[in-house]
């Protein structure tokens, strides 16, 4: 197609991207010459649901006006050859996912700010109705809108709920769930119904995973297992493999982590809120934030937490001492392979593989091998699209399930109970704030000793890129 005008109107300039059922071009409107990002499904790939899919994103998108969402210009259907489109707003940038590959953890106060953002930009798609079930790193886009700025946008609203679709967890009759396995909340991992507040566990997976280099569960690898500890078990608690984390912070991600929806922050609004009172100097994303975690921050401890009192309450704080600068490699990473342990929760089936749905992001692309394998055995398959060029956006295919979710699970009744297990014991303690804000840390309370050890991290390759 380079080189061609799709539908006598926008000139394909480069090829992005190519996944199973698509491919992103890089094009100019010839009209007004201006720059954007065309989705086109191929022809051999094309089936009446996808092309429903690939429609409803569109409208979807189209209906949440945002400026941490990635907007859409137009749609049609390509004369010539009779392929669907959507022309985007052409970003130029990395995903986090890309950056977090790049760096490891990523300064404090870098994810707090990418943490607003990104409530921000769900706050509105809430407001329409919208559930986005996907949220994780690699739909995290940090786009260069301003010279020496970059602006959080949120991609691939492919496999969202909207309007009456709220209150049903399956896109399909079956119950086959749609998501992304390591970033999905409790009640999506099992099939019921979700609201905002899943969006609310999964960007808190997300700022997890910015903080600690790795996701939750990271060590796990059956899916059956990790569905099992995401409806079963607290996430770990930061201070234990992130001890630089001050305690604060780490108590606002822990209570969007919460197993039960009610004791979650309610909205992206409260949980933007918390953010806000410890980001006294804006929330605004400079280019000189995005570098690795200073290792003079990375040497020492903050004051401990406890995970069993993390608290939603934040009172105007910042963190004095935290630099955003100074280059340091990633930590070491530890492997080593998790036990099969699925125990007498239930078996988890997993749905067949249909059909595929890619968007338009940045950044490198990566998979989980043992999940991969354990979701290829049983039917759900995910492909990851392999960028045509480095330093721009990329489209990413899955391959799943009726309206093509990044890994389909269909569980049985009997499956994952609700009962949380204990979370490890830690102390209470205040944290040491940035030095761009410059306050005094907070009062230390009594500690006492943890429970259990840290686990050793994983690989923190993803589990589904689409």
């Amino acid at each position: 197609m380079i080189g061609t005008t799709l539908d006598d109107r926008y000139l394909i300039l480069r090829q992005i991207g190519q996944g199973g059922m698509g491919a992103v071009y890089e094009a100019r409107h010839v009209g007004t010459n201006r720059r954007v990002a065309i989705k086109v499904i191929l022809k051999e790939a094309m089936m009446a649901d996808q092309v429903a899919r690939f429609r409803r994103e569109a409208r979807i998108v189209g209906a949440v006006e945002s400026q941490h969402i990635t907007q859409v210009l137009d749609t049609g259907v390509d004369r010539a050859t009779g392929c669907p489109y959507i022309a985007m707003e052409y970003l130029d940038g990395d995903d986090v996912h890309g950056l977090l590959r790049k760096h490891g953890p990523i300064p404090i106060e870098l994810a707090m700010r990418i943490g607003y953002q990104a409530c921000m930009g769900l706050g509105r798609a809430h407001d329409a109705g919208v559930v986005h079930r996907d949220i994780k790193s690699g739909n995290m886009f940090l786009h260069k809108n301003e010279p020496g700025q970059r602006l959080l946008k949120l991609l691939d609203f492919g496999i969202a709920k909207v309007g009456q679709d709220l209150g049903d967890g399956r896109l399909t009759e079956t119950g086959a769930l749609v998501g992304s396995p390591r970033y999905m909340s409790p009640e999506q991992a099992r099939g019921r119904p979700v609201d905002p507040r899943s969006d609310v566990f999964s960007l808190g997976v997300t700022l997890y995973e910015m903080l600690v280099g790795r996701r939750p569960n990271e060590d796990v690898t059956q899916l059956g297992e990790l569905i099992v500890k995401i409806c079963s078990e607290p996430s770990q608690w930061i201070q234990d493999i992130a001890p630089w984390v001050p305690a604060e912070l780490a108590g606002i991600v822990h209570k969007s982590l919460s197993i039960e929806p009610s004791a979650r922050y309610q909205s992206a609004a409260e949980f933007a809120a918390a953010f806000r009172a410890l980001l006294p100097a804006g929330h605004h994303i400079e280019e000189a934030m995005l570098v690795p975690l200073d290792p003079g921050l990375r040497a020492r401890a903050a004051p401990r937490g406890s995970p069993h009192e993390p608290t939603g309450n934040v009172h105007a704080a910042s963190f004095s001492g935290l630099s955003t600068s100074g280059p340091v490699p990633a930590a070491p990473v530890k492997r080593r392979s998790a036990g099969i342990v699925i125990g007498a929760v239930g078996a988890l089936a997993i749905g067949g593989a249909v059909g595929a749905v890619f968007f338009f992001r940045g950044g490198g692309t990566g998979q989980d091998p043992a999940l991969a394998a354990a979701a290829t055995a049983t039917a759900a398959v995910t492909a990851s699209a392999a960028p045509a060029s480095s330093g721009t956006a990329s489209p990413t295919a899955t391959v799943t399930p009726s309206e093509a979710p990044a890994v389909s699970v269909t569980p049985t009744p009997s499956a994952a109970p609700a009962t949380s297990a204990s979370a490890v014991a830690g102390v209470a303690g205040a944290a040491a704030g940035t030095a761009k804000t410059g306050t005094s840390a907070l009062p230390k309370p009594p500690a006492s000793k943890p429970s259990r050890p840290a686990t050793r991290p994983k690989d923190d390759d993803e589990t589904s890129r689409k």
